[in-house]
């Protein structure tokens, strides 16, 4: 209990990259000290949690979608959302990755799932961002190009500022440029895990 608090918690700071080797160190069994853990936090973090532990961890935090064309969505059930970091992490945890929306298709389906589920929430983030170079518009994760599958008008860096893509409550659950850091409890994250 007491690790997965501290892996937790470190993770919410953004400085578990310097404890998984500490935890790699001290806490696993003395004939696994020579096992090499994957170099990326995510994989490391996988690795030494057993899967039915990381099985609870995605009941206990998210909202699990039916499969569509080969991913499951995975909406987190309370306020946890504070910048895109975190979210990303949250979702490498249980395999995915803030979800990147790719056709309309897919657009619909998120949207359906979204008015079914997300009522708690006003906005949804998503992995897109503009953060590097504004109005070049890159997923998070795959850095490939963001599909122009936005609301009417948008994105329009509304009073400057507004770098990353959302889910908005406003706009029927349709895509919007917002803000990227949040201390609200209406803001949630979707990830997308690919099978």
């Amino acid at each position: 209990m007491f690790l997965n608090s501290l892996l937790l918690l470190i993770l919410i700071h953004g400085h578990y990259c310097f404890v998984v080797k500490d935890i790699e160190d001290h806490f696993l069994p003395e004939n696994e000290f020579k096992r090499k853990i994957s170099d990326t936090p995510t994989h490391a973090l996988r690795e030494i949690f057993p899967k039915t532990s990381l099985e609870l961890f995605k009941k206990a935090y998210f909202i699990e979608s039916i499969k569509f064309s080969g991913s499951t969505y995975l909406l987190s059930k309370d306020s946890l959302f504070f910048y895109p970091s975190f979210g990303q992490a949250m979702c490498g945890l249980v395999g995915g990755y803030l979800v990147e929306v790719n056709t309309i298709q897919e657009l619909e389906f998120i949207k359906h799932f979204l008015f079914e589920k997300a009522s708690r929430f006003g906005i949804v983030m998503a992995g897109g961002t503009d953060e590097d170079h504004e109005g070049l518009w890159i997923n998070r994760y795959s850095q490939t190009k963001v599909d122009s599958l936005w609301n009417a008008g948008q994105p329009d860096d509304f009073k400057g500022g507004q770098n990353c893509q959302v889910f908005y409550k406003p706009y029927n659950w349709n895509l919007d440029d917002n803000s990227c850091v949040f201390n609200s409890r209406e803001v949630g994250f979707l990830c997308e895990v690919k099978d």
